[in-house]
């Protein structure tokens, strides 16, 4: 609670942190950069966690997840996503997360600008984000979804970009 992370630089996963079942709350996670091709999490890698009430600021990735890369079907909630970049697939958020009331903007990837992959998304707004990085993907300028079996519920969904 409180915590700021910034200026993190990792050629692991999660240039802030690599987390295992933990609880985040009140946390910033600023200019932090994964420098690997493989892997992800500009700020954040984990398993099974809850993060309410952070902010993901200016964060970045040489592979997925610009500001959080995750497999497992974690919470996201009353969060703030805002610049990060991923230099392949979720330029905010990688994986199945559940992301409630959650503010996604100005992120930029390959394949969905703000995130990438399979999550439920509740009343939540995804705006101005862009997928552009390269000219491999280019799709899903706000959310690049990769399965089916998933409920989607995305409310305030306003204008992303795919800029070619």
């Amino acid at each position: 609670d409180g915590i700021t992370f910034t200026k993190g630089r990792s050629t692991s996963n999660g240039a802030a942190a690599y987390l295992v079942k933990a609880d985040v709350y009140n946390t910033v996670f600023k200019d932090n950069d994964h420098v690997y091709e493989y892997g992800g999490g500009g700020a954040l890698y984990f398993t099974d966690v809850t993060i309410n009430k952070s902010k993901f600021l200016n964060n970045t990735t040489l592979s997925d997840g610009g500001a959080i890369y995750t497999n497992s079907l974690d919470i996201v909630t009353h969060c703030v996503f805002k610049n990060n970049t991923a230099e392949k697939d979720g330029g905010a958020i990688h994986g199945p997360c559940k992301i409630y009331n959650t503010e996604i903007s100005y992120n930029t990837s390959r394949k969905g600008g703000a995130v990438y992959g399979t999550p439920t998304i509740i009343n939540s707004t995804i705006v101005y984000n862009n997928a552009s990085a390269t000219n491999e993907g280019e799709y899903g300028g706000g959310v690049y979804y990769t399965y089916s079996y998933y409920t989607y519920n995305i409310y305030c969904y306003i204008t992303n970009f795919n800029k070619k």
